[in-house]
């Protein structure tokens, strides 16, 4: 009771590491549904960043967002904007279209 209280009265953690018995331990499962952090490991401390099955990241004040694996593929892939204008060959935008002489750059 004293770790969950403890954990909760806090900003939300990166990570919570439980180390003891895994299986049938109400003990952890009460750690791990009743808290919340960006991870939940058992006796385990480093594995989860190099694990490229699970993504790593935090939640609330620890951070947001994932990298790792796939989760680290959407978090990063930036898809490229792309925009066509075409041409105006009008005397009145020709001010707005290189060559930036200097007397261009003057009336900018």
């Amino acid at each position: 009771d004293d770790a969950i209280s403890f954990i909760n009265s806090k900003d939300k953690p990166l990570a919570v590491y439980y180390f003891g018995k895994t299986l049938s331990n109400p003990n952890k499962e009460r750690l791990m549904n009743e808290t919340s952090s960006g991870a939940f490991l058992s006796n385990e401390v480093v594995v989860h960043m190099i694990n490229h099955d699970i993504g790593f990241g935090g939640v609330g004040a620890s951070g947001s967002g994932r990298y790792g694996g796939a989760e680290g593929f959407k978090a990063f892939s930036n898809p490229k904007a792309v925009m066509h204008k075409p041409t105006l060959n009008y005397k009145m935008f020709d001010i707005l279209a290189p060559p930036y002489t200097p007397e261009k750059q003057k009336q900018l």
